[in-house]
């Protein structure tokens, strides 16, 4: 008897438990975004002259086992690989090399991406620079730290420096100021280009300037590449650099989100809160479906009991069916008491939250419950004998 009630209980509670568990894991799914594969290079450039090559070496952790194919996309010649395909191991990181060729390449700027494809896909923008071999003019390009992140409808500036790279004494020097021609372009992290613009400049031995280029509302948040090509006669020097354009943001969106952000952190505490005063309740609620499984039990064995003894009363004869029903009732009468009284205990135990009293309780009315019970209503008239026998047999019944 014992042992049934306990594993009802026990296996509500598991039950429950299972639940919990679940729908913890669940909410932190919900917040937690894991990627299969990491690179050390967000986006990278690379910058020749034309007909030369270059190498750059990007680093590949893969979490996950199994096969990653390496290509490249928006250039079509020019870009190779040591790999097409690497296996990982779980855990292992493995270096890429990617080999730039600009010898099938006319002189300008080329934009593509290193794509690494798993069973997630992970893109690395690169911008890949090609100069002509004989260069009269460059330039340097820069975007100060106050406009690396603009909001559209802003202004993106950049710090150009445009120079003479033939020695003082050439022949620039004897043809005095020069006009240059610069053309500006900005292009997305897609390559798509989304603005150009051309203009001439006169460079003795240098030029510097600020160039604004005001970035449409319309433009979407990104990185994106802004790039200076300067052309003097068949010459031509390119100089590349990354700005980012931001959502743009309402006077109290900073407070919005950090609005947001606490609310999403108390829900999630309240949550838990709730799930683990839900888990209380029932725990608690348990113990009192626990009691009752065994009184209805107790009382279903019990009457068994009366029942068995009821049988041998009747086959001595000595006493009447009225009063074997009499005895029988009262023994049953006694009983319920007992659990009315019982149950009014655990109530108040549960009130006052005393769980661990209310479970240490409940185990010992089952261990004392299962070796008194027969004693306790025992009806009158039995002899010893014929109570051991039933005893025997009743014990042989539920003692499993």
């Amino acid at each position: 008897m014992e042992k049934r009630g306990n594993n009802g209980g026990l296996a509500g509670k598991g039950i429950f438990l299972a639940f919990l568990v679940l729908l913890v894991v669940l909410v932190e799914i919900s917040f937690i975004s894991s990627q299969s594969l990491e690179v050390s290079n967000n986006l990278f450039k690379v910058s020749v002259k034309q007909g030369e090559s270059a190498v750059k070496n990007i680093s590949v952790f893969s979490s996950d086992k199994g096969e990653v194919s390496i290509f490249s996309e928006g250039i079509s010649k020019g870009v190779s690989f040591s790999n097409e395909t690497i296996f990982f191991n779980q855990g292992e990181s493995k270096i890429i090399q990617v080999f730039f060729n600009s010898s099938e390449l006319e002189e300008g700027v080329y934009l593509g991406r290193v794509v690494l494809e798993g069973e997630e896909k992970e893109k690395i923008p690169f911008i890949f620079e090609v100069e002509s071999v004989d260069l009269f003019f460059d330039s340097n390009l820069d975007v100060p730290p106050r406009y690396l992140e603009i909001e559209a409808g802003n202004d993106v500036v950049a710090q150009i420096k445009v120079f003479n790279i033939v020695s003082s004494g050439g022949l620039t020097a004897r043809l005095g100021p020069i006009p240059v021609q610069l053309t500006y372009s900005i292009f997305n992290i897609q390559g798509d280009k989304i603005y150009s613009e051309t203009e001439e400049v006169i460079v003795d031995n240098q030029a510097q300037m600020n160039k604004p280029i005001k970035i449409s509302e319309k433009t979407g948040d990104g990185k994106y590449i802004i790039v200076v090509e300067t052309v003097y006669k068949n010459s031509l020097g390119v100089s590349s650099a990354t700005f980012e354009v931001m959502e743009k943001q309402e006077k109290n969106s900073s407070v919005s989100s950090l609005a947001g952000s606490n609310l999403i952190w108390v829900g999630g505490v309240f949550l838990i809160v709730l799930i683990f005063l839900i888990y209380i309740i029932y725990d608690r609620n348990s113990f009192l479906r626990e009691l009752r499984k065994f009184h209805s039990d107790e009382m279903k064995h019990q009457r068994e009991l009366l029942q068995t003894q009821v049988k041998v009363l009747q086959k001595k004869k000595k006493v009447s069916r009225k009063e074997i029903r009499r005895r029988v009732n009262a023994q049953v009468r006694q009983l319920k008491k007992k659990q009315k009284e019982r149950t009014k205990k655990i109530e108040q135990l549960r009130k006052d939250g005393k769980v661990n009293d209310m479970k240490r309780q409940i185990q010992d009315w089952k261990k004392k419950g299962y070796s008194t019970l027969p004693l306790e209503y025992k009806v009158k008239g039995l002899s010893g004998g014929e109570m051991k026998k039933i005893l025997s047999d009743w014990k042989a019944k539920y003692k499993n």
